[in-house]
């Protein structure tokens, strides 16, 4: 329950942990919190909620392979099924540093909230798992993503994956709205997408006038069956100066999301999207909402490519 492989501040700039075997769970102290009506977050830690958002969390702790001002790093090279458990900054997070999370291989489960799995604010992370049928769970940037010039990248070698973030209609419906959400929830902003800054729609609701351009986030899954679910802003999506790009390079695999996704540019940014082979499906399961497959909007650029199988659309 500690938060290893994570540097606390610049007087600790390197923290690596290195584990060589077994079942391992690496996960925190939780404290009671409740829980929002989509059932998606995670219990809280000592830094609690927002009292009148409890969506929202505060946590402030970064683990299990995560840079703050420095250098965090955690390998674990056993071939057994683990566990990560975290809230945000862990799991591959660089916020004006670095951070790398590898697995070497087992069936694994990665579950946080924001911000991890492979993301990146002024900083790099990456997540590399190299074997395993694993599962990646959690609710908005993550799975590589990329905010301010940042870096963020998700790699999968081999397994039958499963990717999942939160898949609500935020971007286009209110309606479905958690009551007094956050602003940087309203997408999934996940699976290989990278944003940047407009001061004129700021999602952090500070009134600065600063623009700053986007980062790049890629998600690259190299071998088995896959699944792939998110809401908007996902999937190969670049927004403001911003490179999202989700690869696929075999499988058969299946693609849920519903705007702006499947290889989607938003307001000068660049959305690439590619599937090399196999029987794929897309937008099967969710009600999808267009500004999607190869979508550009606002001087951006968009590319979507499927290069073999008998797919459905």
């Amino acid at each position: 329950e500690i938060p290893i492989g994570a540097n606390i501040s610049i007087n600790n700039p390197v923290s690596v942990a290195i584990d060589l075997g077994g079942k391992d769970s690496y996960g925190y102290r939780k404290f009671p919190v409740r829980e929002d009506s989509a059932g998606e977050r995670v219990s809280s830690d000592k830094y609690g909620r927002n009292r009148y958002k409890p969506q929202v969390t505060y946590s402030e702790q970064f683990r299990q392979g995560a840079g703050n001002l420095g250098i965090g790093m955690l390998y674990d090279f056993g071939n057994d099924s683990d566990t990560y458990q975290s809230l945000r900054f862990s799991q591959g997070y660089g916020m004006l540093g670095i951070g790398v999370l590898y697995d070497h291989g087992g069936n694994d489960t990665y579950i946080a909230e924001a911000g991890a799995q492979g993301a990146g604010l002024l900083g790099m992370g990456i997540l590399y798992d190299n074997n395993g049928d694993d599962t990646y769970k959690g609710y908005s940037i993550m799975q590589g993503a990329a905010q301010v010039k940042g870096i963020g990248i998700l790699l999968d070698v081999k397994g039958n994956d499963i990717y999942h973030t939160h898949t609500g209609d935020l971007y286009q419906d209110p309606r479905t709205w958690l009551e007094q959400d956050d602003p940087l929830y309203i997408g999934s902003l996940s699976q290989g997408s990278a944003w940047g800054r407009r001061a004129d729609q700021p999602f952090d609701d500070i009134e600065n006038g600063i623009f700053l351009s986007g980062g790049m986030g890629i998600l690259s899954d190299l071998e088995g069956d896959d699944t792939y679910s998110c809401g908007a802003f996902c999937q190969g999506c670049g927004y403001w100066f911003g490179l999202g790009f989700l690869h696929d390079d075999s499988g058969n695999d299946s693609y849920d999301s519903r705007v702006y996704n499947v290889g989607a540019g938003a307001h000068f940014g660049m959305g690439i999207f590619s599937d090399n082979a196999g029987d794929d499906l897309y937008f099967q399961n969710l009600d999808q909402k267009g500004l999607s497959v190869g979508y550009s909007h606002d001087l951006s650029f968009a590319w979507m490519q499927d290069l073999g199988g008998n797919d459905r659309y």
